[in-house]
Parts: C-alpha cells; structure tokens; sequence
C-alpha cells in the first residue's frame, strides 16, 4: 500500500478503534452500575454518575496522552494541527468529568448520610483507599489543564508550560492506583480489558515519545557542525552524525529538538528543517523570539543535539498535483525553502511568494536565486514592505488579487502556505472562497 493509503486506512480505523474501546466501557459499567440506574434507591443516580464520569475521565486521559505521543501512524494520518485541536477539546472534556467525579459521588454518598456534600469528600481522602494520592494526582492533572487555556498560556514561557505537561505524568501515576481500586474493576474481565487498554497505549507513548529520541540518538549521534547566521533574527543550525542516509525526512517535516549543554535541558523545541535532505546533513533554521532561541548562537560546533522526529505531513507527498503554489511569511520560508530542493529536482512547477517586512529579513534569498536561475519551471516573487514589489500582488500580504494572478486553475495547483497564524487563516479563507478544494490546500500551524 501507499503511503496515502495508509493514511486513509489509519483515518478510518483510528476513530472505530475510539468508539468501540468507549462502547466497551459504557457496557461494563452498565454492567456493574446499571442496577443504580433501573433499581433506584437514595442518591443512587448521582453514585451512578459518578461511576460513569470517573470512568469517562480515565479513558480521556489515555486519550490526552496518546494524542501528544507523537504516534507516528496519528501524525501521518491527521497532522500535528488537527491532533493539537482535538487534544485541547479532550482536554475541557476531560477536566469536567474529573470535577464532576468527586462531587456526583460525594452527594449521592451524602444523600444517605449527615456528613454533608463537604464531609462526604473529606471522608473519602480519610477513609476510602488511594483516594489520597489520586487526589494529588487530580491537582496536578487540573493545574496542567488550566495552565493550557489561552488566557493563561500567553503569559508563560515554553518551558514552564513544558515542565508543567511533565508533571502530569506523575499525575497519571498517582491517579492509576485509584482506578484499579474502583468498583467498577471489580468485574475480572473489565479489569483485563483497562489493563491491556492502558499498556497499550501508555506502551505507545513511551516508545514513540521518550525511547525513540533516544535510539536515533544512539544510532546517529547527531552534532552541530555549522552555526550561520541568515539575517539579524534568524539562525541556521546544520547537523551532522553516522548513518545519515539512513534518517527518513521529508521535506517541510519538522523534529522537537533537545540541544545538549543548553539549558533547560528537558525541554525539547519544535523546529523545521530547511533543506531537504542530502544523506549528509541536516539543517535547521530558528528564528530568534526568546531566551532559548536568543542563546542558539552560543552553542559551540560539535554539541550534540536529540532529535525527536521527523514529524508533521506538511509534505509534497500530500499534494494532488504536480504545480505548485507556495506562500511564505517570516520564518514560514524554513519548511518551504526545504521543498524547493525537491521540487527543482523532480523538475516541476512552481511559484513562490515570499513576503518580509524588509528586504534583509528574506532568508535564504541567494539560495532561492541560485535554484530559480539553474530551473525555469520555479518562479519566485519577494512581497517586501519597504520596497515596489511586484505590481500583481499588493506589497507585503498576500490577497485574492495577487492569488487569482498566480492560481489560473483552482484545481489545478496545490497551495502550501506556512507563516503567521493570521496570515494562514487569511490565505485559507480566500483560497476557499476563489473555490479551490480544501484537499489542495497544505498548512501547518505549530503552536503550543
């Protein structure tokens, strides 16, 4: 099978593979809760409910983890966008079945007592057995999820919020414990069923996420051989190691990056490569935005760098056609400038419009110049703000003016456009509007 094929298999069976594990859990716990339910007595639809949203927040939790494992067959198939999304739906998902678990539970328990909604939850931490720990587990899961809300994250660093996501896995850890003392694992063949769920996932994640990096690292000792600087805000790392021929990269693909001497240390950065690669080397391009990319020109040649990828399918593998239309702002120009090594090697058709604020903030334009002067079949028109552009396209963005200058057939072209996450939106909506199927249109918005 090919590679799309696969993806399309993958998107079919990923979903059935969610619905039938949900429908799994929803039949035992009718089985072991249901009498709550059509046998009512006092409080019991609210413990019955508590069963369901505990079991409910376990299963979104899994789901949360592997959502982020960077499973391979989960990024070719959906993209790292489209899984970040659902991770941030899970998420609120998630966290209202972890504050409705304790409380559902704590009133239909109170509704047969005196203690109270209050003492009822105090009674549990006290009495009830690993509810102590997963209470702690619990808090740590909820500041996580809290900390990922817009509002709050655009006020953190990367490498809080990072070390913060970390943590949960100690959280995951406190918190197992008390699912297996649930009553709903009370029945041997559900306790089977969660065990066997749970090792498979988590065995996923820990293969992919966290042993991976360190086999490529192990297999190809990635070092820093070159340091460049491509303009004032913009460096460009180039890489080398053992085996080199034998790393599987794709043009416009990125990797999570933890550079060796460099603080924080556990903290792996997303970043694109920008050339194609040759069997030799690899290089990546970084623009400067913080103290950790502000430090990137202090690393010495010869640091050793773990990779975790290649990821992402912002790739010439998911295009329609054999023209293309490829749109850059700012350092949006790293995974297309990789796809420009390819496409003037296949010999085929190409535009592509760069825009910058100044002429001195395009990277790589003499590599760009050198690739449309030795093939005719690639254009390239630079939209920079400071100065005349081209007259087809208004100076410094790109609208529908510019794109019907360029895109005579809507089906004919596929569209690959990487830059601000507004200019993205603007491009996709107009690309939209002039007709063009949504299949044909390739963008990748990383964000954390």
């Amino acid at each position: 099978m090919t590679p799309k094929q696969w993806q399309a298999v993958w998107r079919w069976l990923i979903p059935m593979l969610v619905l039938a594990n949900a429908i799994v859990i929803f039949f035992f716990w009718w089985k072991i809760s249901g009498y709550l339910i059509y046998r009512p007595m006092k409080g019991s639809w609210l413990i019955a409910g508590g069963h369901i949203t505990g079991l409910a927040a376990q299963y979104l939790l899994l789901m949360q983890v592997v959502l982020v494992g960077r499973i391979r067959a989960f990024e070719e198939a959906y993209g790292f966008p489209a899984l970040n999304r659902l991770h941030q739906t899970v998420g609120k998902w998630l966290l209202a079945c972890i504050a409705l678990h304790p409380f559902l539970l704590a009133a239909g328990y109170a509704a047969r007592t005196s203690l109270g909604i209050w003492g009822q939850l105090v009674d549990f931490v006290q009495h009830w057995e690993d509810v102590s720990l997963a209470l702690i587990g619990l808090s740590v899961i909820l500041i996580a999820g809290l900390l990922s809300f817009r509002f709050v994250k655009k006020y953190l660093r990367f490498e809080t919020w990072y070390g913060t996501h970390l943590l949960m896995y100690v959280g995951i850890i406190l918190v197992f414990g008390h699912q297996l003392e649930g009553g709903s694992m009370s029945n041997p063949s559900f306790l089977q069923f969660w065990l066997w769920l749970n090792g498979v996932g988590f065995g996923l994640v820990l293969a992919y996420r966290f042993l991976r990096p360190f086999a490529l690292w192990f297999r190809h000792r990635f070092t820093i051989t070159d340091i460049r600087q491509e303009t004032a805000n913009i460096i460009s790392l180039t890489l080398s190691g053992r085996l080199m021929d034998r790393f599987r990269l794709e043009p416009g693909q990125y990797a999570n990056f933890h550079f060796f001497g460099l603080a924080p240390r556990w903290a792996a950065h997303p970043f694109s490569f920008s050339a194609a690669p040759n069997g030799k080397t690899l290089r990546v391009s970084v623009k400067q935005l913080g103290d950790f990319t502000n430090a990137l020109p202090k690393i010495k040649v010869g640091t050793g760098v773990m990779i975790d990828g290649p990821l992402g399918r912002f790739t010439l593998s998911a295009a329609q056609t054999d023209r293309y239309l490829l749109i850059a702002g700012g350092i949006g120009i790293t995974p297309i400038r990789a796809m420009l090594d390819t496409i003037a090697e296949q010999g085929k058709e190409a535009v592509l419009l760069y825009a910058a604020r100044t002429p001195a903030d395009l990277a790589f334009r003499s590599e760009i110049d050198a690739i449309v002067k030795a093939h005719p079949n690639i254009r390239v028109i630079y939209l920079v703000e400071s100065q005349e552009g081209d007259m087809m396209c208004h100076v410094g963005r790109v609208d529908e003016v510019c794109l019907r200058t360029y895109l005579d057939d809507v089906h004919a072209w596929d569209v690959y456009v990487c830059g601000p996450p507004i200019m993205m939106e603007n491009v996709t909506a107009v690309l939209r509007k002039m007709g063009m199927p949504k299949r044909h249109i390739h963008s990748e918005r990383f964000s954390w």
